[in-house]
């Protein structure tokens, strides 16, 4: 939550809304960079192979043993998850440092390694994690365009690395009065981007719903959230310093999310596959589709800096709840 709110203070002070599309090409060529990745396990095999403890616990608990059993029988989903997360960020850390990103950049490996390091600080699980390397590692002129080479501003050359992270988040409503008034049209689930974009999400997308339906005591909705995002890495040629040698400055990024919610009744004459579908959506930083306001905001910082700031334009994470 902090890196949502944070998120939100850094877009409202660039001033920019972000760009959605629909449709287009989202994923880049993979001909172009050789992809260094880490998978772990997804959050449905995490939380499946808790479901033992949960169960023991769950006895303890009803013979009054359960404050007796290790802290394994008695951690919730999330707690289980985070636990997780902590060990596979740890393991893609050190995994990080083993590329020797900084043999010919200064500052890459740090930023890739601080992004890696934010995940621990959002209400989501990483699932994956990928290190994208140009196949062509020294920057092309603009004439031949070589599969690192960004643009260039000034004279001065530029640069790309990316990564590619697919994240999952999990919200659940559960509050009766809210769920009776998103099916009674009174509300919408609202997916929230940012301050400036929304989408809302009618009832009317629920497969299977029966008409009339009435909510019952412990009914809830649970949405998940599926990101895939791409980190933009921009880094300059260190004209003034040591020609050939590659400074990064500047990072953005785009994301595809899609959206899952599922309807859970504890009416015991209503299915279980009541759902739906939303997606998927595009979603960018403000620069990130323009090249020349990147280009620019990557001189900047360097011909202002001392190579040790990045310009870092990030997304929020969504965000989904009854309005």
């Amino acid at each position: 939550m902090n890196r949502f709110i944070a998120s939100l203070l850094a877009l409202s002070l660039i001033g920019s809304s972000i760009t959605f599309a629909d449709n287009e090409s989202f994923d880049q060529n993979s001909d172009d960079f050789i992809s260094y990745t880490m998978s772990f396990e997804s959050a449905d095999e995490v939380i499946k192979k808790q479901t033992p403890y949960k169960h023991v616990n769950t006895f303890a608990n009803h013979i009054g043993l359960s404050t007796m059993l290790p802290a394994k029988f008695q951690m919730d989903d999330q707690e289980v998850l985070n636990a997780k997360e902590e060990e596979n960020i740890e393991k893609l850390t050190n995994y990080v440092k083993t590329l020797n990103l900084n043999e010919r950049n200064s500052g890459l490996e740090e930023a890739y390694l601080k992004e890696i390091d934010s995940f621990l600080d959002d209400d989501g699980y990483l699932e994956s994690y990928s290190v994208n390397v140009p196949k062509y590692s020294a920057a092309r002129s603009s004439s031949t365009k070589g599969t690192s080479y960004f643009g260039t501003y000034d004279d001065i050359e530029f640069r790309y690395y990316t990564s590619k992270s697919n994240t999952r988040y999990d919200f659940e409503i559960d509050k009766k009065s809210d769920i009776n008034d998103y099916l009674g049209g009174a509300a919408d689930l609202v997916m929230l981007f940012s301050p400036f974009t929304a989408v809302n999400i009618g009832y009317t997308l629920l497969r299977n719903m029966p008409s009339n339906y009435e909510v019952y005591r412990g009914d809830t909705i649970e949405a998940n959230v599926a990101e895939e995002a791409y980190s933009r890495f921009v880094l300059a040629d260190d004209v003034n310093g040591n020609p050939g040698h590659y400074i990064a400055v500047y990072t953005d990024q785009k994301k595809k999310v899609r959206t899952t919610i599922l309807y859970k009744s504890c009416d015991p004459d209503v299915g279980t596959d009541i759902d739906a579908i939303y997606g998927p959506k595009y979603v960018y930083t403000p620069n990130y589709k323009s090249k020349s306001k990147a280009l620019k905001i990557a001189y900047n910082m360097y011909v202002s800096g001392d190579g040790t700031e990045i310009h870092s334009e990030r997304l929020p994470n969504a965000k989904i709840y009854i309005d």
